[in-house]
């Protein structure tokens, strides 16, 4: 009961003056609303990402080139030039030799074209895939097919087209049976991929996929050298024992002893995942930073609003301990109302908060459809603004609460 009427006189208190209080209010509904819109737009990346993981399957594993730790010692890493080096046939059947269990591998270059069709010409990146990729991938084809083993084997300049891509050079005009011209070759168009987004990392909308060969060749002048090396296993508990062998099967062609030499990466779903989650983490974290400021500043601005407060009701606080009043009583009154006002801010910041992070996701969606994801509000960043709002109240309301506390009834009611 006696709580019940504290919240009552704190209302009172702040209706007395309701602009004052709602000027209080905006510091904590800004940093609040900051930090739901931050928390939603990056935990709806993380989801996004998640479900293309999802989508993808988690029983595979990545080996693409990369810097060796000690090249990342030397100079040139330093200046920032790096020639990566590409996997050979030979790297690749020392693989195949040294994996203990099953596994399908996929191998794969890439890079951008310009590509024309009449009078349309686009900057477009070719992806080069051998036979394995449609088996690893399963890629949409929405009109036509995919192209062949023997197709791949023989060289044969075909493409398979990005949703996006078809739309975008042939528009309302059928593209299967057409002739592209792909960096000044021409490729006869077998089929195009249905609509499939993808807003992390490379989106197949916007792609064309043509044979390993003919990109090796004619394309980029890679000989037998590719990018990227894709391993599909049935067991996620091979896991381990898969990049296990994966390093030896490399080690031994490339002639590495030391770890800090291994020049090349080999990561799984899982750890891709991983590394994402901290990068979001961090972004949070600096993002969140920037956003505390601002509930600072408002509690700064709540300690201002209530010791003008206790000083204009100086005689009334001297009136309630006329009458029998507490010290503890008038405390608890005036912290009350410091958290009354903090956490009415906090309501309206998690509004503030959900129309900010709908807001961004639609310029988001509009500005960039390939990279867009949709925000998730969780709970418990519902929860953390309504713990955080209380705790903003308490820490900048004790002071001006104890302040009013301490004051001498006679003098409180001699104060003019």
């Amino acid at each position: 009961m006696q709580l019940a009427n504290s919240f009552k006189l704190a209302l009172r208190g702040l209706m007395i003056n309701k602009a004052r209080s709602a000027l209080a209010l905006l510091g904590i509904i800004i940093g609040i609303g900051a930090v739901i819109t931050i928390t939603a737009l990056a935990e709806g990346l993380r989801a996004a990402a998640t479900q293309q993981i999802d989508d993808l399957g988690t029983n595979l594993v990545f080996v693409f080139p990369d810097m060796s730790d000690n090249e990342r010692q030397s100079a040139s890493a330093r200046q920032g030039y790096y020639d990566p080096q590409l996997f050979e046939e030979r790297e690749i059947r020392s693989i195949e030799g040294s994996l203990r269990v099953p596994a399908s591998i996929s191998s794969l270059v890439y890079g951008e074209q310009n590509v024309a069709f009449g009078r349309e010409s686009l900057g477009v990146v070719v992806q080069g895939v051998d036979a394995v990729y449609e088996e690893i991938y399963s890629p949409d084809i929405e009109f036509g097919r995919f192209f062949t083993p023997g197709e791949v084997s023989g060289s044969q300049r075909v493409a398979v087209l990005g949703y996006k891509t078809a739309d975008d050079l042939f528009g309302d005009l059928d593209p299967i049976g057409q002739t592209i011209n792909i960096g000044g070759n021409r490729f006869e168009v077998l089929g195009t991929l249905g609509e499939q987004g993808g807003g992390l990392g490379n989106n197949p909308d916007e792609m064309i996929f043509v044979p390993l060969t003919v990109a090796q060749q004619r394309l980029y002048g890679l000989g037998d050298k590719v990018n990227l090396l894709t391993l599909q296993f049935d067991n996620l508990d091979d896991v381990d024992l898969i990049k296990t062998d994966i390093s030896r099967g490399m080690n031994r062609v490339r002639r590495i002893d030391d770890p800090a030499d291994e020049n090349y990466s080999v990561v799984t779903q899982t750890d891709a995942l991983e590394n994402f989650g901290q990068f979001v983490n961090v972004l949070k974290m600096v993002l969140g930073g920037v956003a505390a400021v601002s509930l600072l500043v408002g509690g700064i601005g709540i300690m201002n609003i209530m010791l003008v407060n206790v000083t204009e009701r100086t005689r009334e606080i001297g009136l309630r301990k006329a009458i029998g009043a507490r010290q503890v009583d008038i405390l608890f009154q005036f912290l009350i109302e410091a958290i009354v006002l903090c956490l009415l801010g906090g309501i309206f910041g998690m509004g503030l908060g959900y129309l900010g992070a709908m807001g961004l996701s639609s310029l988001i969606n509009s500005a960039l459809p390939e990279a867009s994801w949709d925000p998730v509000i969780s709970v418990m960043s519902v929860v953390v603004a309504v713990v955080f709002s209380t705790l903003i109240g308490v820490v900048f309301g004790v002071y001006p609460a104890a302040n009013a506390a301490r004051q001498d009834p006679i003098s409180a009611l001699r104060y003019e």
